[in-house]
């Protein structure tokens, strides 16, 4: 199998670049003599001739890319045999410029990640989502998410009446996600496996979830997890680092409510002493110092791997309830505030909340192993 990157949208055609002079051969081996070519051009520079034993060792396990680099956006895609046999290699190139893995077959696993919770790249929460055609090996999943290192990996495969859907973070299995939720139908859907007007349906640890396309997103109808008033546990208000207006538990999370969106926005908590709580995190709540929002919200879990988590719909099934008790109102836009930062919709209807977000396809590639 030979891949080949061509350029292509921004920046025009690209310049047209010399062919390297010599490559290495044998399997699994990089031949990766581009430098003195790419460097003028701002693109990644790959070196191998001093460590290849190494570099064989971590070689990607993809097979299919899109690279954004200084000369531009460079598309990878199959195109044909290389010496060896079919389906034994690809490569990376401008139209120029080859650089030939020569690598055995292998089975490959579709993985797509998305952007959740955002109309734009690079914001909101990213999840993994793979696509499977029945149950995976549990120690795999495992190795997955970890190699994953996001938030969330999901993983479904088809079952009667939907696909089963579960969510791994790097440490644990969670029983409730809502972005790699979102993220999961926005990948059947933009993969052709669901019709555009047909809902995705998921069986879960959390029983089944239907996602539905509404306009430009994605609407989820969920669970509402309502949060009991409690008294907080000794040492959460010291270790979020602030006075805690409200404090409730649902047997999940905890949440509170702090005195302002300024003092949100500031916190910065001690991750150690949250990690002793018996709950997947906490939810942190505020009233919102934006027009455009209702309220806002930050969401850290670092007991299941997740220090902050960017954007949280999971928590929202939560902070619906409780704001609605508290305003009068069901519909929402909310904000949580991470650093990248994310929009959530809902509305609260009865024991279920509707969430509604966008999503951006990032990038998809085929694990090997």
């Amino acid at each position: 199998m030979v891949l080949r990157a061509v350029p292509s949208g921004i920046g025009g055609a690209g310049p047209v670049l010399p062919a390297p002079r010599s490559r290495v051969a044998g399997t699994g081996l990089v031949v990766l003599t581009m430098a003195r070519h790419l460097a003028a051009t701002g693109a990644m520079l790959l070196t191998a001739r001093s460590e290849i034993a190494a570099t064989r060792s971590k070689l990607p396990t993809v097979r299919s890319a899109v690279l954004a680099t200084g000369a531009g956006r460079w598309t990878m895609r199959s195109a044909g045999a290389v010496s060896g046999g079919p389906g034994r290699g690809f490569c990376i190139a401008n139209p120029a410029v080859e650089t030939k893995i020569d690598r055995a077959s292998h089975s490959m696993t579709p993985l797509h990640v998305v952007d959740a919770f955002t109309s734009e790249p690079f914001a909101g929460n990213p999840a993994a989502v793979c696509l499977l055609p029945g149950p995976a090996d549990e120690s795999w999943m495992k190795q997955v998410a970890r190699e994953m290192n996001l938030s969330e990996t999901a993983f479904l495969h088809p079952v009667d009446g939907g696909f089963s859907l579960r969510w791994l973070t790097p440490a644990v299995e969670v029983k409730l996600c809502g972005h790699a939720t979102l993220a999961s139908a926005f990948v059947l859907w933009e993969t052709g496996v669901l019709a555009p007007d047909e809902p995705a349906r998921f069986h879960t640890l959390s029983g089944w979830l239907t996602c539905q396309r509404d306009g430009d997103g994605i609407a989820m109808d969920f669970p509402a997890k309502v949060c009991a008033a409690c008294d907080p546990p000794a040492g959460l208000a010291e270790a979020i680092g602030a006075e805690l207006l409200f404090c409730g538990n649902n047997g999940m999370d905890y949440l509170v409510e702090v005195g302002g969106a300024a003092i949100l926005r500031s916190l910065r908590p001690d991750l150690s002493k949250l990690a002793t709580l018996p709950v997947r995190g906490v939810i942190v709540t505020s009233g919102s110092d934006r027009a455009e929002f209702d309220f806002l919200s930050r969401f850290f879990a670092p007991a299941a791997g997740v220090n902050e988590d960017p954007v949280t719909g999971s928590a929202h099934c939560a902070l619906g309830p409780y704001w609605s008790a508290k305003t009068g109102r069901n519909e929402f836009i909310a904000y949580q505030a991470s650093e990248r930062g994310g929009t959530v919709q809902l509305r609260v209807n009865g024991d279920r909340v509707i969430l509604r977000g966008q999503a951006v396809l990032m990038s998809r590639v085929e694990l090997l192993h």
